[in-house]
């Protein structure tokens, strides 16, 4: 590991500081820095020798007024970038799914290592993606999943996102929406044929879905997160309607619905892009 040295003034009297990657200072004489291993003589007990790894360290700071990085360059982006690596919630949007109108924002927790929590809600209305069939509704997302973290290198620093990494895990989807069909209702049920007049008529819709979604989330700057995300699955389909001829004569739209794309039957394939941003 190349040390870059850079010198400012200091305020400090006596003793070196260092300061770890979570910002805690740790005050001391330090006595050399070899093998990327720091030792240092705490003031408290000045017979015993702490050795610190260079890695746990931002830098150390002596009396001087001499610093030490441990980093090449760039020390301000892969400070904040180290900085936000242990965080453990994200709030997110969805932009990417307005030209297939709809639209979502969510909340993801890291609730323990590599498991996290995610809800999402959005809406799903007319947007950029012309239809015919007007479909307008809500959705409500909850996954869980199963992160397999790994490095980021920044100028030879690895630095290691909790929320970063390869995927795997669950989606419950919950889409409540209308859409517009033509539905034929008897006018003449007289005679030996029944007469049907069809009419563009609003279908009310629950469709519960559940997943199984891959993916990966990569931290592309400071405590900001990009996602990619894919499953199938697959669901029944209610429809809420009391009307016999609604409830036999309605089709699901073969198109996107919220995060969803049904291809056939109960069968359906999910697909997301979002950007997040990380907090404590």
């Amino acid at each position: 590991m190349i040390l870059c040295v850079v010198v400012y003034s200091l305020t400090m009297k006596g003793q070196d500081t260092l300061v770890t990657w979570e910002d805690e200072e740790i005050l001391g004489k330090v006595i050399k820095i070899e093998n990327k291993i720091v030792s240092v003589i705490l003031p408290e007990d000045t017979g015993k020798i702490m050795r610190v790894h260079s890695s746990e360290l931002q830098r150390v700071s002596y009396e001087n007024g001499q610093t030490v990085y441990f980093f090449e360059k760039f020390p301000d982006i892969v400070t904040k970038m180290k900085k936000a690596s242990p965080y453990k919630n994200m709030i997110e949007v969805g932009p990417f799914g307005i030209p297939f109108n709809h639209f979502y924002i969510g909340y993801e927790r890291l609730f323990e290592k590599r498991n996290t929590m995610e809800i999402q809600a959005g809406i799903m209305a007319p947007m950029m993606m012309p239809t015919s069939d007007k479909l307008r509704g809500f959705h409500l997302n909850v996954a869980w999943k199963r992160i397999f973290t790994e490095p980021v290198k920044i100028s030879g620093l690895s630095v290691r996102p909790k929320m970063q990494g390869a995927y795997a895990g669950l989606m419950l989807t919950l889409n409540a929406f209308s859409y517009t069909q033509n539905i034929g209702f008897p006018i003449d049920t007289t005679g030996v044929f029944i007469n049907y007049e069809y009419t563009k008529t609003r279908v009310p819709v629950f469709l519960p879905t559940l997943h199984v979604v891959f993916g990966y989330n990569k931290m592309v700057a400071p405590s900001i997160m990009m996602g990619f995300c894919g499953g199938i699955g697959g669901g029944p389909k209610f429809i809420l309607s009391s009307d016999e001829h609604i409830q036999k004569q309605a089709i699901l739209p073969e198109t996107v619905i919220g995060i969803q794309r049904f291809s056939s039957g109960a069968f359906s394939l999910v697909a997301q892009i979002s950007v997040g941003v990380l907090f404590k």
